[in-house]
């Protein structure tokens, strides 16, 4: 959320150049952050189980620093640090991990990890190749999956380069590349089934080494086993929440015969990022006291993110409070860390945290305009898709569902299969029990679906219509829509490689710096979805529910605004807004230029009044050109019976949109 409208400003070129600046610029307005880049580190100093300080090598310069600190943190990825402390740890594969087809098990010196790039050539002629007696590598012991890897490369093409990854037992304790690609290539010449398909083919190039053996894992108080992703256990000092697949190998490659997507996120407690035996020592990513396949999982880029903001978090923490790690730990002070985390709108559990701090939950919200039936508002159409299907995902808050109302275009008669499901699985996002089933039939021209289905809900939360035919329609999609209204679009299987993912349909989200394209979908009984009370509830984002108060359009002649009234005054002293960032927007995985400078749903400028006993407001903040989606005011303590956040414009949305608005004392 810091980032967003970094990289949309400072990155107009949209390429990594200017990415690079822009997390350089950010980093270097940290005042308390140094930047040593070119830095290896290469002597750890301990005393009494502390690390007193690391010295590193500047390798172009080759001068040696110091570095001197409170706390460590080991984000090197592959647990330099840990091991350069001589903390206890492990660097192999965990037996009971391995799946029985997976490795011919022998007697040997551990299980060890390495790849390579090999270049293969057409030759003139015949080559017969015999392997160095140095080479103790037998390729038909490696694990399975890299031998399927590098087979389904020769599939596609024999000439080129391919990816060799041994991932199985040696009893070497460093492996080379050569020995990896000499072994595969014996395999392949002299006793494979395509050894005749490469009799006049030669081995041209053999690449170092591109990803090495297995991170050192530091041991901390509770090493994460797979049971603790999959079965979305809870810790009472989870510090991170991640979301990653699991592996099922210890391939290099990261394919679908590889991971298996779990469908929620996971908790890491602040347990397994604390070292056993060094005390002011922290990991993060795949370094976190762990099992090998965990470690993998760990190691993802995001998940690594969230486990090195729970590591700094806990440093900091650990300082101010003048306490260790493991005693921040414990229960008591943990619940103090996830509030402390939650209030800065950081996710650090599956469950949500309520902030009894906060006095707005006890307040009386109003607001000037509520959207209440988008489906009625004027909007620009952006799309339309041609489909023959599909599934409209909208929100259900009434005890009861009348009637349906979906605009979609019918070129021919056709026979419709319709089905309304509610959620289910983690905060209701894929479609489940099936509510309600009708088949219709459709005249050619028709431009709506109308269904009546007279059915009891059993839950608030996200439903989903799933229309299917045997002949395509069209359906309409608008711009700006409202949080949560969406149009799934079936997932394209391939016949060969099969995707990853364990659902049908995925939800077609925004792609640029403004709302999703939303179908118009109506719903009777009308129930208030984006009501002003939304913004005293204890979710700064979308879960099952929209979970924001939504205006009606506004060319902001006249503010929009929320207030919150007590029955009697408060002593103030702080104000946290979370305005709507657009959450549906997944940035790209690579840099790419943006059409705006920041998400056209965020609040642009705003005032905030007090208001005293006799309801008159004096004006307490005033921002312009606001570029965060969270916000936090602080001030003298006041006595006030109310607060109003006035709006007055937006970057470029036609209505105001706030998650939450917190009020401390």
């Amino acid at each position: 959320d810091e980032l967003w409208n970094r990289l949309f400003s400072g990155n107009l070129e949209g390429n990594y150049v200017g990415q690079a600046r822009v997390f350089r610029d950010w980093l270097e307005s940290e005042c308390k952050i140094k930047i040593l880049l070119n830095t290896e580190i290469n002597k750890a100093t301990i005393d009494k189980g502390r690390i007193e300080s690391v010295n590193g090598l500047d390798r172009i310069s080759n001068e040696t620093c110091a570095i001197v600190g409170k706390y460590f943190i080991d984000c090197t990825g592959v647990g330099r640090l840990a091991e350069l402390c001589g903390v206890n740890g492990e660097k192999m594969i965990d037996q009971n991990e391995l799946s029985n087809d997976s490795f011919n098990q022998k007697k040997s010196s551990g299980l060890t990890s390495l790849g390579c790039f090999i270049g293969i050539e057409k030759g003139s002629g015949t080559y017969n190749f015999k392997c160095p007696d140095w080479v103790t590598l037998r390729w038909e012991e490696n694990c399975t999956i890299s031998k399927l890897n590098l087979m389904e490369s020769l599939e596609r093409s024999m000439i080129g380069e391919h990816l060799v990854e041994w991932s199985g037992a040696s009893t070497m304790k460093k492996l080379s590349s050569d020995e990896i690609a000499y072994s595969a290539w014996d395999y392949l010449k002299n006793r494979s089934p395509s050894k005749k398909a490469l009799a006049n083919l030669k081995l041209s190039s053999i690449s170092d080494e591109v990803f090495g053996e297995f991170p050192f894992r530091g041991e901390g108080y509770h090493r994460m086993e797979i049971d603790d992703l999959s079965g979305g256990r809870t810790f009472h000092d989870s510090i991170a929440l991640g979301r990653a697949p699991l592996y099922q190998t210890f391939s290099g490659l990261r394919t679908h015969k590889d991971i298996h997507p779990i469908p929620q996120p996971f908790e890491i407690p602040a347990r397994a990022i604390i070292s056993s035996d060094c005390k002011n020592l922290l990991f993060a990513g795949a370094v976190t006291s762990a099992t090998a396949l965990v470690s993998r999982s760990l190691g993802t880029p995001s998940c690594a993110a969230q486990v090195g903001i729970g590591a700094g978090f806990l440093a900091a923490e650990s300082i101010v409070a003048n306490r260790l790690p493991r005693t921040l730990a414990k229960e008591g002070y943990a619940d103090e860390l996830k509030k402390k985390l939650a209030r800065i709108n950081q996710s650090c559990s599956i469950d949500h945290v309520v902030d009894y701090d906060n006095l707005a939950i006890d307040g009386k919200v109003s607001a000037s305009s509520t959207l209440l039936d988008w489906s009625k508002a004027k909007k620009k159409l952006a799309e339309r898709i041609n489909t023959n299907s599909c599934l409209i995902q909208f929100p259900l808050m009434t005890e009861k569902l009348d009637r349906i109302e979906l605009l979609i275009d019918f070129s021919s008669k056709q026979e419709l299969s319709v089905k309304l499901h509610e959620g289910a699985g983690y905060h209701c996002s894929t479609p489940g029990h099936c509510l309600y089933s009708e088949t219709i039939v459709t005249d050619a021209g028709q431009n709506k679906l109308l269904l009546e289905p007279s059915i009891s809900l059993n839950k608030k939360s996200w439903h989903y219509l799933e229309i299917t035919s045997n002949q395509s329609f069209s359906v309409p999609l608008f711009a700006d829509g409202p949080v949560g209204y969406l149009f799934h679009e079936k997932i394209k299987r391939n016949a060969k490689i099969m995707s990853g993912d364990i659902r049908d349909f995925i939800p077609r989200t925004t792609t640029s710096p403004q709302p999703s394209f939303a179908p118009e979908i109506s719903i009777s009984p009308v129930a208030e979805v984006f009501c002003a009370e939304n913004v005293i509830n204890p979710y700064h984002r979308p879960n099952e529910l929209p979970q924001l108060w939504i205006s009606q359009a506004s060319n902001f002649k006249y503010p929009e605004f929320l207030e919150i009234e007590w029955a009697s005054p408060c002593p103030i002293s702080s104000i946290e807004i979370t305005f709507d960032g657009t959450c549906d927007f997944i940035y790209p995985g690579v840099p790419t230029e943006m059409n705006g400078e920041n998400f056209s749903s965020l609040v642009r400028d705003y005032r905030i009044y007090a208001l005293d006993g006799s309801n008159n407001s004096s004006l307490l903040v005033e921002v312009e050109n606001n570029r965060d989606s969270f916000r936090v005011h602080e001030f003298d303590t006041l006595k006030v019976k109310g607060i109003e956040l006035e709006i007055l414009s937006t970057h470029g949305l036609n209505r105001a949109q706030v998650y939450q608005v917190r009020v401390y004392s």
